[in-house]
């Protein structure tokens, strides 16, 4: 259901940027929880590093993590912008 919905949007948006665009296809990849080991190594180096505890916070974007989960283990990083 969600594929669906997204490819229509993806769609609706193409139809109005650039009429002469098609979709040719959607990858969808299962969401994958980051690995324990390595998102509590990351925390923890930065929470040392920033002397205070580090949120954790859950994405739903498609990133490459999403591929690479599929293959290896992984966490990710998010770094804030000022």
């Amino acid at each position: 259901m969600a594929t669906a919905r997204a490819k229509a949007l993806a769609e609706l948006i193409i139809n109005i940027v650039d009429n002469s665009t098609k979709l040719a296809s959607m990858e969808v990849y299962p969401t994958n929880d980051q690995h324990g080991f390595c998102s509590n190594a990351m925390c923890q180096a930065c929470s040392e590093e920033a002397a205070g505890s580090t949120p954790v916070l859950v994405s739903g974007a498609g990133h490459d993590a999403m591929v690479l989960a599929s293959i290896t283990k992984m966490a990710m990083l998010f770094v804030r912008c000022r």
